[in-house]
């Protein structure tokens, strides 16, 4: 489960920063969101697990559409855990890059 959720934060941060470099050279929202959800998918994190809404281009302090924010989940089978419960977890990530 801590390996899943080491992956899931890997994948989110480098597809934030992905995203926030399209913004800092001026490519603007679409070319952030398209190159976020690109460097998921790069980092083992498919489209189906990337949380709806997102990648989302937002806002932080003074400055417009200067963040790119990705957030992700993905449910694991735990073998032991069944003995317990319904054998089901649930890890999530996510990440902001701002510029």
């Amino acid at each position: 489960m801590y390996e899943t959720r080491r992956q899931l934060q890997n994948g989110v941060d480098g597809a934030a920063l992905a995203g926030a470099y399209e913004l800092a050279v001026g490519n603007g929202s679409a070319a952030a969101v398209n190159a976020a959800l690109d460097y998921a998918q790069r980092n083992s994190i498919s489209v189906s697990e990337v949380a709806g809404g997102y990648p989302l281009v937002t806002s932080e302090g003074p400055y417009t559409d200067n963040a790119v924010v990705v957030a992700a989940g993905r449910r694991l089978n735990l073998l032991v855990a069944g003995l317990f419960n319904n054998g089901a977890g649930d890890v999530g990530a996510q990440a902001t890059a701002v510029i």
